[in-house]
């Protein structure tokens, strides 16, 4: 009906300053270390705005256009002591600012395929964090 209405549902996965993106539609993925690094020793997301800037280049390289996203977001790296709440509010902010009006933040760090995670994106309803390891 109206295609441009539809969210597009992406992967996003936080490394030691680098960020991948996965457009779960088509699979494209697109990975690209930060030029201004936005990672700390203690926190993956330090520098958020370096993040967010990071976020938004490789979702231009992915041409998801200006369509509301549904993102599944992963930090790949455990700092150990599993991911805090103020961990999990820089990954939600992180979500709204690249053009999520749905997340879900994933708190592992094992791999996940692509229908699992569709699965995911279309049983939540709202912003909640989910261990789908449970």
């Amino acid at each position: 009906m109206f295609d441009f209405l539809q969210k597009v549902p992406v992967h996003v996965k936080i490394y030691a300053n680098a960020i991948e993106v996965t457009d779960l539609r088509t699979g494209n993925t697109i990975r690209q270390a930060a030029t201004q690094k936005f990672s700390s020793s203690r926190m993956l997301v330090a520098d958020f705005n370096a993040a967010v800037t990071l976020g938004r280049s490789i979702l231009a390289l992915l041409k998801t256009g200006r369509r509301p996203l549904k993102i599944a977001v992963q930090q790949m790296i455990d700092l150990g002591g599993g991911t805090t709440n103020t961990e999990q509010r820089h990954l939600r902010d992180l979500c709204a600012h690249l053009g999520a009006t749905h997340s879900v933040i994933l708190l592992h760090t094992r791999k996940i395929t692509t229908t699992e995670l569709l699965k995911i994106l279309e049983s939540r309803q709202e912003e909640l964090p989910v261990d789908v390891t449970c």
